[in-house]
């Protein structure tokens, strides 16, 4: 069987099942079928009248459905299907020869058919024609590619879609568009603006944030990134989290990174010393960023960071490199093991490899986290646990980290007494993660759960140490969460990023995003 006809009979089945998932519906909207259906439920057998009456049933809401994709393409895809959700970003990790952007994770309900769609359209700015490959692996399974000739500034457009079913929760997709041209170092590219996801299915979600803003606290300010603005490049910004916190585009700066490609996912952290007289955490004003890229002459994508950025503009060179091969890097708790015997700033952070394992990166060394765990390499998404407290000294740091089927776990790690085997807490089904610890020693998990957030309160024992979940909230219509000083926070409400002050229900600014 040919891979034509593979497609179109996963299409069929696909359509079948979510026809059958219809007829309930379409039955309510006539009280023949109602009643129809009152008089098998009251049957202690069903007769073979009933059984021919509910095939002519499943044959009309087939005709019904038939009429809905008559009305339109957009129109089929959100009736036909039980849930919807979409993926958009501006990533473009590439060299000369090679865009490769981040793996993208998604969960849907186990033994369901499911649909999605991969769309770009890649410009190239080669002066001549170039050979372009385009190619999809679903689940470390190549199902897609296609090799064009791209005439000079030409564009190599890929639009695929995929129906199939599986018994496992969590999924990944590798996409990439590959050239077979000489590297230029920095010349010429083939990329898109814009790489989208679509998907439908039965409780179907994306694991893989799309980074187009993302904010932590800093002390009485916050640090922000986002690539809401027209820019290659990302913009990030450092500001008091008060009334006078602004989100337009004058308040935001961007950076050039010396001997790196073009950048533009970045994420947000701070630098900080700790007060030995004081026994406090004490942030820097300035903003620090972490960036995704490809170096000059490799081929391997890596996350730099760079320190204290002063101005707009700038060409400034990294401070380091968390890991290579890394596609996830978040800042962890600042701590007074941040700073070494020598005074020198390390900035800690939770990594996770290609390969699904998971680093902290600590005084300037890569350390396994969790590696004795089953499923050691279906890491896919995590936070480190940052602070909302009184800053004073400890040793232990928090993460929170999602697993590829879209399960969340909480976990700590007292470095003085350092051990690959942190206590870990179950948190359920939750992607999306962002935590905090509070001034009353509590832990708050932000987690996405469909169209909302789960909100998670964390108790620690005071003499076992030992953590439980205390209450669980749901904070409706929001899909992401983020807690800020002075009792300010942001939240994601589809396409809008909104800053809200203490006690307040109304937004004092909004932000809206690409997607």
């Amino acid at each position: 069987m040919n891979i034509n006809q593979q497609r179109q009979e996963n299409r069929q089945d696909f359509q079948i099942d979510q026809n059958e998932q219809n007829i309930n519906r379409l039955r309510k909207k006539t009280k023949e079928l109602s009643d129809g259906f009152d008089a098998l439920s009251q049957s202690a057998s069903v007769s073979q009248t009933d059984i021919a009456s509910l095939k002519t049933d499943v044959a009309t809401a087939k005709s019904d459905i038939a009429e809905l994709k008559s009305l339109g393409s957009a129109t089929e895809e959100k009736i036909e299907l039980g849930s919807y959700d979409c993926y958009k970003t501006k990533d473009r990790i590439y060299r000369d020869t090679c865009w490769l952007p981040r793996p993208i994770g998604f969960v849907a309900e186990s033994g369901k058919m499911f649909k999605f769609r991969v769309k770009f359209d890649a410009v190239s700015s080669f002066t001549t024609t170039i050979t372009s490959t385009a190619k999809i692996t679903f689940d470390e399974e190549e199902i897609y590619s296609d090799t064009k000739e791209i005439p000079a500034g030409g564009t190599h457009a890929m639009d695929f879609e995929y129906i199939t079913s599986s018994e496992r929760a969590g999924h990944k997709l590798i996409i990439e568009l590959r050239n077979t041209e000489t590297p230029a170092r920095r010349t010429n590219c083939c990329i898109p603006e814009f790489l989208t996801v679509e998907l439908w299915g039965t409780n179907v979600q994306f694991v893989s944030r799309n980074y187009d803003f993302c904010v932590i606290p800093a002390g009485n300010n916050v640090v922000m990134t986002t690539m809401a603005y027209n820019n290659k490049t990302p913009y990030f910004s450092m500001q008091a989290a008060d009334e006078n916190l602004s989100l337009e585009e004058n308040a935001f700066q961007t950076a050039r990174l010396n001997g790196y490609r073009d950048y533009n996912v970045a994420l947000p952290f701070v630098c900080h010393t700790f007060d030995e007289t004081q026994n406090k955490v004490v942030f820097s004003d300035k903003p620090s960023i972490i960036a995704h890229n490809m170096q000059t002459d490799e081929t391997n994508s890596r996350i730099v960071f760079y320190n204290n950025i002063e101005a707009s503009n700038d060409v400034v060179a990294p401070n380091g490199i968390t890991f290579i091969e890394s596609f996830v890097s978040r800042p962890i708790m600042c701590t007074s093991e941040n700073i070494s015997s020598s005074g020198i700033f390390y900035p800690d952070f939770i990594n996770i490899h290609e390969s699904g394992c998971m680093f902290m990166k600590h005084h300037n060394s890569a350390n396994f986290l969790l590696h004795d765990s089953d499923d050691t390499k279906e890491n896919f998404d995590c936070c480190g646990v940052l602070r909302l407290d009184n800053f004073d000294i400890s040793s232990i740091f928090y993460g929170v980290t999602t697993r590829q089927n879209g399960t969340s776990f909480l976990w700590s790690l007292n470095w003085q007494g350092y051990s690959s085997h942190p206590q870990q807490l179950e948190l359920g089904f939750g992607t999306h993660p962002n935590a905090y610890l509070m001034e009353n020693g509590q832990i708050f998990v932000f987690l996405r759960v469909g169209k909302n957030i789960k909100k998670l309160t964390i108790n620690i024992d005071p003499v076992t140490k030992i953590y439980s979940i205390s209450n669980t909230e749901i904070i409706p219509d929001c899909q992401e969460y983020w807690l800020t000083p002075n009792g300010t926070h942001f939240e994601r409400v589809g396409n809008k990023i909104n800053f809200y002050l203490a006690n307040s229900s109304t937004p004092t600014k909004t932000l809206t995003m690409f997607c």
